[in-house]
C-alpha cells in the first residue's frame, strides 16, 4: 500500500491478494460495476483504501446471515 499526498492507495496486485481473488476478477468487477473504478496515476491504475473500505462494508452489510458457516452441532 502507497500514499499519495496523504492518500492511501492500493495497487491492482495488493487489492487481489487482499481479497484472495485474481486481478482478473477484480477488472471484470470494475467493468460491471460491482466495484469502484480505479484512478488513473502515471500509467498505474489504483484505489483508494477508503472506497475499498465503504465496498467491504457495504458487502458485509448486504450478506445474509446464511452465509455464514454453522457449527456442526446446530
Amino acid at each position: 500500500m502507497s500514499t499519495i499526498f496523504g492518500i492511501e492507495v492500493i495497487s491492482l496486485r495488493e487489492l487481489a491478494v487482499a481479497l484472495d481473488v485474481t486481478p482478473r476478477a477484480v477488472q471484470k468487477w470494475v467493468a460491471a460495476g460491482r466495484f469502484p473504478h480505479p484512478l488513473a496515476i502515471g500509467r498505474n491504475r489504483v484505489w483508494r483504501k477508503d472506497d475499498v473500505r465503504v465496498w467491504l462494508e457495504r458487502k458485509f452489510a448486504e450478506a445474509p446471515s446464511e452465509t455464514l458457516p454453522r457449527s456442526r452441532g446446530a
